[in-house]
């Protein structure tokens, strides 16, 4: 781990929303993978201000706040931990941070897929070419894009219900019974979304990270509330995906 305390609590929050990254992480470059983390624990709050179903306001002003965090990691200056591992690192923050504007603007797009995907392309880009450089020696092309944009979407889409639950879990959160409406929308918009999925290029820990949203987006849309850890053919996937940079 880090050594940082307040940068644990990040990388740990991170973690137990994806516990699934503990196996797939195994396909991730050893030297990689503590980056990998923080970077996803990075984008995980710009997620969670996205994804807000209630007041908005919290919420963009949350983003703004990271609009100015961002502007003085070009600088190498930051306040948040996250910053100090990642700010230390010489990439286009300004243009993450200039992204972030279209956030707002893009939550109330839901019913239109389309939309939101026109919407988010700027955020997507300016996640790719950061990651282009936080990871040079994985595979990346210009046409990742449109992955991110999809996997962002994906992750909306399951947030706006309760969250998925481990399939170890005892049982779920809250009550069905006051989800039915906001559940039965949202699988449908899952399985749109599932029929716009493809193989999605980028980086070796964004492909991984395509397959693991992939698998819950799809047991989503099946109607199922838990997740699987590490299924067959989520390790499939991933291992091809590993395999194929060696090619």
């Amino acid at each position: 781990m880090s050594g940082s305390p307040a940068l644990d609590n990040y990388l740990q929050k991170w973690r137990r929303r994806w516990p699934e990254w503990q196996l797939a992480e195994l396909f991730v470059p050893q030297g990689q993978r503590e980056l990998a983390v923080t970077w996803f624990a990075l984008l995980q709050e710009f997620d969670d201000a996205f994804n807000i179903s209630g007041d908005p306001l919290p919420a963009d002003a949350k983003l703004r706040w990271w609009r100015e965090e961002l502007h003085a990691w070009e600088g190498q200056r930051s306040r948040h931990p996250l910053g100090r591992r990642l700010g230390e690192i010489t990439a286009a923050w300004s243009g993450l941070a200039q992204s972030l504007e279209d956030l707002p603007h893009t939550r109330d797009r839901d019913h239109d897929i389309d939309a939101a995907r026109v919407g988010l392309q700027r955020y997507a880009r300016a996640i790719a070419a950061i990651e282009a450089v936080l990871f040079p020696d994985t595979e990346s092309r210009n046409d990742i894009a449109e992955g991110i944009v999809m996997q962002t979407l994906a992750v909306r889409c399951m947030s706006l219900v309760a969250p998925m639950t481990s399939v170890d879990s005892s049982n779920g959160s809250g009550s069905e019974e006051d989800r039915m409406s906001s559940v039965s929308m949202q699988k449908d918009r899952a399985g749109k979304l599932l029929r716009h999925w493809s193989e999605h290029a980028g980086t070796l820990p964004r492909r991984i990270r395509s397959v693991l949203v992939w698998q819950r987006l799809g047991r989503f849309a099946a109607g199922e509330r838990r997740y699987a850890h590490g299924s067959l053919s989520m390790l499939w996937r991933i291992w091809n995906m590993a395999r194929r940079r060696d090619q």
